[in-house]
């Protein structure tokens, strides 16, 4: 038996980003597969590029190929096949329907959040067979055995599958991460930052998130944590082999049992592991002699699901968290040496001038200069979450998908303008970038641009609204 796992990119260029880094998931998926016994190839295109893999796909037969469908190849593609036999056209179904041609007896396979969102999409508008939901390790490994033993596939757990018109699915199950294999790895620089899965889940119940749709409503499996000590031996090998940039692939990095992180950090000190940290975590995390013990155990970088300065879109988003709690948690941060990355959701279907004022009042009081993602951010609203349902009730979505209009319109023109403005700058930047530099390092500058500049030029635009509306 032969699987290909395929991770195909969104169009940047392959070495646009900072790091190559690497589908964890899907690195877990292939080391299941593979202590089990069965031949995998990993195909990500920031490691091999997609030319090398689309060759790949036409020359070698593979049993089964299982592609990563992942949110930003949805939306513009979909909104072209409503209501038409059209179908998705994008790298990942380009890729499909080469397997599909050249090799049509191979099952084909889908998976990631918005193939569990919209499986009923994938199916009917891709040449997709199944589509794995929720985590995908044990699925997949039924899913090849079964296909291995020439059974049916209808009985593994997790699983999407058309007959007819009809979409039937299968309850999925979670695995016990301390029995997962560690990762399969492609070939990193010693530079990279490479990914540890320590936990999965969240349990805040914010209602834009996927994590939260993902995982259900069945308490036990908002957050589930590895043991602290595998997570370390984990690091060590990690860091004997050359590598000492390590960011946790984690929604929640500390989640519901602090003394988890701690007993992390404390082992790292101990057996003295030179590394730099970098991971997420919610603002009521944020204490004093916590971080101030992770900063000694390598924390670098916190990135901090803020979203927002405004209390009437926390209340709308459900965060659980005030917009002092928010304050407070980046300044402590700042204040211990650790930087931070605070997340802002700026624009969504209900923003008004008010709550982008209250953003931009919010952001000039933890930030010294915001960076232009940070003013640009907009809600992306998966099918499945409350605010999609909320949305959908409301009547904003344009598609069943996640695009939307601004209902305010003064909201939604210095959103236009200020896209506009963003656009230019990032596009200036790329050519400058691609002109001037190879670093990688150096290319973190078009997604993280900061600069005074743009907040200027969002306030000037807030105050231009108010005069216009």
């Amino acid at each position: 038996m032969r699987v290909a796992l395929v991770n195909l990119d969104l169009g940047y260029p392959i070495d646009f980003w900072p790091s190559k880094k690497q589908s964890i998931g899907m690195g877990y998926i292939a080391a299941v597969l593979r202590e089990a016994g069965y031949d995998v190839e990993v195909l990500e295109e920031r490691f091999l590029g997609r030319e090398y893999i689309m060759r790949i796909l036409e020359t070698e037969r593979f049993d089964i190929v299982g592609f990563k469908f992942i949110g930003l190849e949805l939306s513009e593609s979909y909104l072209k096949s409503q209501n038409t036999s059209e179908t998705f056209d994008n790298p990942v179904t380009r890729a499909m329907k080469v397997v599909r041609c050249v090799h049509p007896e191979t099952l084909i396979v889908a998976g990631d959040y918005s193939a569990t969102f919209w499986d009923k999409e994938v199916l009917r508008l891709t040449p997709t067979n199944v589509v794995v939901r929720g985590e995908g390790e044990l699925a997949m490994l039924r899913l090849v055995e079964a296909r291995h033993k020439g059974a049916s596939y209808e009985t593994v757990s997790g699983i999407s599958w058309l007959k007819g018109d009809t979409v039937h699915r299968t309850p999925g199950e979670l695995v016990d991460l301390d029995t997962l294999p560690r990762p399969i790895r492609l070939k990193h620089e010693p530079d990279d930052w490479l990914m540890i899965n320590s936990s999965r889940g969240c349990y805040a119940r914010c209602t834009f998130c996927s994590t939260f749709a993902l995982y259900g409503k069945k308490k036990g499996n908002w957050w589930r944590g590895r043991n602290p000590l595998s997570v370390v031996d984990e690091i060590a090998t990690l860091h004997e082999n050359g590598f000492h940039n390590i960011q946790f692939a984690d929604d929640d990095f500390i989640g519901v049992d602090p003394s988890r992180a701690e007993k992390i950090a404390r082992e790292i000190i101990k057996r003295g592991l030179k590394v730099k940290l970098r991971f997420d975590a919610r603002v009521t995390e944020v204490t004093e002699p916590l971080f101030r013990l992770l900063k000694e155990a390598g924390l670098k970088r916190v990135y901090l699901g803020c979203e927002t300065g405004s209390r009437r879109d926390l209340k709308l988003f459900h965060k659980g968290t005030t917009v002092e709690q928010n304050i407070r948690a980046v300044k402590l941060a700042k204040s211990l040496g650790i930087e931070v990355n605070t997340g802002m959701i700026m624009f969504h279907p209900l923003s008004t001038l008010e709550t982008l004022m209250e953003n931009i009042i919010f952001i000039e009081k933890v930030e010294d200069e915001p960076a232009l993602v940070q003013l640009a951010s907009e809600m992306f609203i998966y099918k499945g979450t409350p605010i999609h349902r909320e949305m959908e009730a409301r009547g904003v979505l344009n598609t069943p998908l996640t695009t939307y209009q601004i209902v305010d319109p003064a909201a939604r023109w210095v959103h236009d303008q200020f896209y506009q403005y963003a656009e230019k700058v990032q596009s200036e930047l790329i050519r400058h970038v691609e002109r001037e530099y190879r670093s990688g390092d150096t290319r973190r500058e078009v997604v993280y641009q900061t600069s005074d500049d743009h907040l200027q030029v969002f306030k000037s635009l807030l105050k231009e609204a108010k005069a216009i509306f």
